[in-house]
């Protein structure tokens, strides 16, 4: 896992090389064209003076949240509980302690008031969650979704941890919040090269800021990078 995100880090690293090379030699050869330069005065002043303002986007923080929540349920111990339950060929499973099965009791209670309390807010008639014409997609339930599921998924697995014994003090909850710091600032190198890599692409062709919206899809990005959060720490 380590070595394939590596190698992911050195790739894009090289492509904002060479797009840097190809930008100077482009313009260089046609100077009426409309590629721009990033070693020019310009694409210089660019590069530098908004640099923070394109790594900041929703899909940042929901990367950041999702990398909590996966670190959660894997060191609270509730995902190998669901795991222990799932069949395994002629392998019976090994019997629960009594407190595992309180847990889980308890957090599918929590998961269905937590669906009615969403319910609630989205189904009812002038529901404080749907936008001004009264639609879901978009909405601001629609755009803190990802939000939402995260710190539910904390608060499951913070319950099943103290129910069943696996959280038992707060050095132990802060380590279920924080375990996956490490997996995080992985996620968070590939980030940045990935997204200045694009906006650089952008502004070498003369579409910055991009008329596309590159955060129209940030649920399934995000998605796509806590599943490599829960891959590493499921092993």
């Amino acid at each position: 896992m380590k070595r394939s995100l590596a190698i992911l880090a050195i790739l894009l690293s090289a492509l904002q090389l060479l797009l840097v090379l190809v930008s100077w030699m482009a313009s260089a050869a046609a100077p009426s064209a409309s590629v721009r330069s990033l070693l020019s005065e310009g694409g210089i002043r660019w590069f530098v003076g908004s640099f923070a303002s394109n790594l900041s986007s929703p899909l940042l923080v929901y990367i950041i949240l999702g990398a909590i929540a996966a670190s959660s349920l894997s060191k609270s111990g509730f995902l190998k509980t669901l795991a222990s339950l799932l069949p395994k060929g002629n392998v019976a499973s090994a019997p629960m302690h009594w407190q595992q099965k309180l847990a889980l009791r308890i957090v599918a209670a929590e998961v269905v008031l937590f669906a009615a309390f969403m319910a609630f807010l989205t189904l009812s008639p002038h529901a404080a969650l749907l936008s001004v014409t009264g639609s879901l997609f978009p909405s601001p339930f629609s755009s803190g979704l990802v939000a939402i599921l995260c710190f539910e998924l904390m608060l499951i697995s913070i319950i099943y941890g103290l129910v069943a014994g696996s959280i038992d003090s707060l050095g132990k909850l802060w380590d279920v919040l924080t375990s996956g710091s490490s997996h995080l600032l992985s996620l968070l190198l590939l980030y940045i090269l990935a997204v200045q890599f694009f906006f650089s692409l952008m502004f070498v062709l003369g579409y910055y800021p991009p008329s596309i919206n590159f955060y129209l899809y940030p649920h399934t990005l995000t998605f796509f990078c806590n599943y490599l959060i829960y891959r590493h720490l499921l092993r």
